[in-house]
């Protein structure tokens, strides 16, 4: 619930979700660049760093990539060498 007295220049709003964002950047491509790998690497770097300093959303990220890279390898663990592997 909101609640205010004598004050209706008040503007609320919520955050979109990125999926929400990209549709609304897709409908006007002269907005954003063309994504690169080395974007994309240096984005899933960012989070997996936030992630391991205790952030919430990275740590989230970092679970869900985790799941995912060893669903599809079967894998439990991160081969021995690679980052997050066992030296």
């Amino acid at each position: 619930m909101v609640a205010g007295v004598g004050n209706s220049g008040n503007t609320f709003t919520t955050r979109g979700s990125p999926r929400q964002l990209v549709r609304r950047v897709m409908e006007r491509p002269e907005v954003a660049p063309v994504v690169t790998d080395a974007m994309l690497q240096a984005a899933t770097a960012a989070l997996v760093d936030k992630g391991l300093k205790g952030d919430p959303d990275g740590a989230a990220f970092l679970f869900e990539l985790a799941a995912a890279q060893r669903g599809k390898t079967g894998a439990t663990t991160a081969p021995s060498g690679q980052p997050g592997g066992q030296q």
